[in-house]
């Protein structure tokens, strides 16, 4: 039976489990990879901070909105 539809997946792993996560996904669910937006901060004259957090490998992004509001990202790190 094949899927109709899926909203998003938003999956976290190490780089070589999200290779092998997305081909299970496309080549056995029959799902596609969908598009995703570019992530250019400074294209878009957007300023921020980059921290590194000690120990679990994260790292947060620091900026403000056009209001001036306090926007904090957290990533996992990956060695690319």
């Amino acid at each position: 039976m094949p899927a109709l539809s899926l909203n998003h997946v938003n999956l976290s792993a190490e780089q070589p489990m999200l290779d092998a996560l997305r081909d299970f996904y496309v080549d056995v669910i029959g799902l596609h990879v969908g598009w995703r937006p570019p992530f250019e901060l400074l294209a878009c004259g957007v300023n921020y901070r980059r921290d590194a957090i000690p120990g679990p490998g994260l790292a947060q992004l620091f900026m403000q909105d056009q209001a001036s509001n306090g926007v904090e990202l957290t990533f996992v790190e990956r060695d690319n």
